[in-house]
């Protein structure tokens, strides 16, 4: 195990907790002994010969737009070694869109935005990668980007912004951007900025071409030249498998990912929708997995399982047993891991246990910043152990010595 993590390791912090299982963390593979090979292999010659990136791509809701426990998962892979660093990954300036923005990066605009999700159905508009869309028709709109509070440093020297802008629309402003000097564009409103310097300020200024123009920001990625984890977090609150289905540029922007793990944390909402079907969740889901298989026939898959919640804070969400079944399902159909939230939470009626010891909110279905810190520390315990083995599997370490 990794002994200088950044985060409090979870069984030492589970020790407070004796509700919580913590013998059920770890990675389930339903057909296989490593369902994460691929990603292992790569993963272990990343350590090896420090010279490649790795792209951790994780999908939800509101649990992963706050990019709390992400965010404890994104340092802990990225302090392993100081020599494999990786780089910051996705962006989106939530609070140009008037939602909650996560801490650790602080957007400031100009102009007047709005924003659009796909997980509300009354909200029409074109939706990229992570189902959140700011719009403007300001003349000189600009968002600003600076990160504050991260657990490690933050190193950009590229970066790839996603708009839907035309030369007729709008064009982004390079001489007002610091200390850029190259741009290209990888298709039309996708600008990828190069920088003389390493940046930790993202400064995207645009100007309206017509009086009649509309933006619509998608998104930026963070990039660098530093072999390691780059851990994308890809959430908006209320999203589903459904509200998913409505971002047509989904498969468009996802390569741009370079996803060699996807992390699937989708089904709170789903599963609380009155209308829920376990069947649809389940189809939907596969509809899901294909597309990101699409981009990657080679990436490796994670699906965990919803937390125990409760609907409107009275009525405990007995949904969740039918979709803990799907996703076992289609892990085993799609050689996917699972990592069992559910079960080592404690299994149904635990969301009461998590919020009176003050790991969970009031609304049984969101945690406290100490229970997503919690939450990540089980994750990548559950996945390092994970690793541990596909080290004895192949003959790397010996199981009775440990790494």
């Amino acid at each position: 195990m990794v002994s200088d993590s950044p985060v409090v390791l979870a069984q030492d912090t589970a020790d407070k907790y004796p509700f919580i299982r913590t013998d059920l963390n770890r990675i389930d593979a339903p057909d296989s002994l490593s369902a994460l090979s691929s990603f292992w292999e790569a993963f272990h010659n990343m350590m090896l010969y420090k010279d490649e990136q790795l792209h951790i791509v994780h999908f939800g809701g509101s649990h992963i737009q706050a990019d709390i426990y992400t965010h404890v998962l994104r340092a802990a892979f990225q302090h392993i070694d100081s020599d494999v660093p990786g780089a910051r990954g996705f962006l989106f300036p939530y609070s140009a869109a008037h939602t909650n923005n996560p801490y650790n990066y602080k957007v400031d605009y100009s102009g007047e935005w709005d924003g659009h999700r796909s997980s509300v159905s009354s909200h029409q508009a074109d939706w990229g990668v992570v189902g959140v869309t700011a719009t403007t028709n300001d003349l000189q709109p600009q968002i600003t980007i600076t990160f504050r509070d991260t657990l490690n440093p933050v190193s950009i020297n590229r970066l790839l912004v996603m708009t839907d802008a035309t030369d007729s629309t709008y064009v982004l402003q390079v001489n007002r951007i610091p200390h850029l000097v190259k741009t290209d564009t990888t298709a039309e409103g996708y600008w990828l900025l190069y920088f003389d310097a390493t940046i930790d300020t993202i400064v995207l200024p645009f100007e309206r071409m017509n009086d009649t123009a509309v933006l619509s920001f998608f998104g930026c990625i963070a990039e660098n030249n530093q072999a390691g984890i780059t851990y994308h977090a890809l959430g908006v609150n209320g999203s589903s498998f459904k509200s998913f289905e409505r971002c047509a540029r989904f498969s468009e922007q996802l390569p741009y990912l370079h996803p060699d793990l996807v992390v699937i944390s989708i089904g709170t909402n789903d599963t609380s929708d009155p209308d829920f079907d376990a069947e649809a969740y389940k189809r939907r889901y596969g509809e899901f997995i294909r597309k990101v298989l699409e981009v990657n026939p080679q990436c490796a898959l994670l699906l965990t399982v919803p937390n125990d919640s409760y609907i409107r804070r009275k009525y405990h969400n007995k949904n969740l047993v039918a979709a803990r079944a799907a996703i076992y399902e289609l892990a085993a159909e799609y050689h996917a891991g699972v990592w069992d939230l559910y079960s080592i939470m404690g299994g149904a009626y635990s969301a009461k246990k998590w919020r009176n010891a003050g790991l969970m909110k009031t609304d049984l279905v969101h945690f406290t910043r100490e229970g997503y810190e919690m939450k990540g520390a089980f994750m990548f315990d559950a996945m390092m152990a994970d690793y541990d083995n596909w080290l004895v599997q192949h003959g790397y370490i010996d199981e009775s010595s440990g790494r």
